[in-house]
């Protein structure tokens, strides 16, 4: 995945959620990455699913969105 980012022409677009586990409402980060490969092609692939651990607000929530965006090297 990360070689295939490293050779798009253009840059990575992402977006981002958080889903809870029925009956134990455990959270999860999801972040998708879009973009334009080497052959003109439209890619979409899943960048993280991750279990959040700590509360749920800006702060921690950056902090998992950097770390991903980190791992894939398009921070």
């Amino acid at each position: 995945l990360k070689s295939d980012i490293d050779n798009a022409p253009g840059l990575v677009s992402v977006n981002w959620d958080m889903w809870s586990k029925d009956h134990t409402s455990e959270p999860f980060f999801g972040m998708l990455g879009q973009w334009i490969d080497g052959n003109w092609e439209f890619r979409t692939e899943v960048l993280a699913f991750h279990r959040v651990k700590g509360d749920h607000g800006g702060g921690n929530m950056s902090r998992y969105a950097i770390k991903f965006t980190d791992r894939v090297g398009i921070t």
